[in-house]
């Protein structure tokens, strides 16, 4: 029980490489401060949501909206 404990708190802490919450974005490593819930957000991939990228690149995309068409088919 102790060893599952210790395995889950070190698995924890090894894998928090950012903070919880936020007021900027340069405060959440790779991805970015959801500014309305003020806590770190990872970006979204478009190919997740079966859509296309967006035509003009975009650092870290943070809604689908902003995505390109869905895919055919």
């Amino acid at each position: 029980m102790i060893r599952a404990l210790l395995v889950l708190a070190v698995g924890l802490a090894a894998g928090v490489s950012q903070p919880l919450a936020c007021q900027e974005d340069y405060q959440c490593g790779e991805g970015y401060c959801d500014k309305e819930s003020l806590h770190c957000a990872q970006c979204l991939l478009c190919e997740d949501f079966s859509r296309n990228p967006p035509s003009t690149p975009i650092s870290c995309i943070t809604t689908v909206t902003v995505c390109g068409s869905c895919y055919e088919g």
